[in-house]
C-alpha cells in the first residue's frame, strides 16, 4: 500500500511539484519589480501575499520544497497562484498586468 502524504490542504490534489509559498512569493515579488507599479499598489501586494503566507503555514505538512528543501509545503501551485492572483486582482488597477501574470506564471497548466 503507498503512503501519499503530499495532498494539497485546499484543493486535496496531489503536489507534483511542491513549492513553499515563501518561495513562490520571492518569485512573484521578482516579477512584480519589472512592473510599474505604484507604492501602494506594490505594498498592498505584499502585504496579501504575506497573508496567504502565514494562512498556508497554520496546516501541517511532511512535504518538502523542491526550491528551498527547507519549507514545508501544503498547498499546491493551483491553488497558491490563485490565491496570489486575487491577492494581485484586489490590488492592481491594472488589468494587462493582471493578464500577464495569468501567462507569465502559466496559471492555466495547473488547472484541474
Amino acid at each position: 500500500m503507498v503512503k501519499v502524504t503530499s495532498l494539497c490542504t485546499s484543493c486535496l490534489q496531489i503536489m507534483t511539484n511542491p513549492i513553499c509559498p515563501s518561495c513562490f512569493v520571492k518569485h512573484v515579488s521578482y516579477w512584480l519589480r519589472d512592473k510599474k507599479l505604484s507604492g501602494n499598489e506594490a505594498r498592498d501586494i505584499l502585504i496579501g501575499l504575506a497573508k496567504v503566507i502565514k494562512d498556508a503555514e497554520e496546516s501541517p505538512s511532511d512535504t518538502s520544497c523542491i526550491v528551498c528543501g527547507e519549507r514545508k509545503v501544503n498547498l499546491c501551485t493551483h491553488c497558491f497562484t490563485s490565491k496570489a492572483g486575487r491577492v494581485l486582482k484586489n490590488s492592481l488597477k491594472n488589468e494587462k498586468t493582471l493578464k500577464e501574470f495569468a501567462e507569465d506564471f502559466n496559471t492555466i497548466i495547473w488547472r484541474i
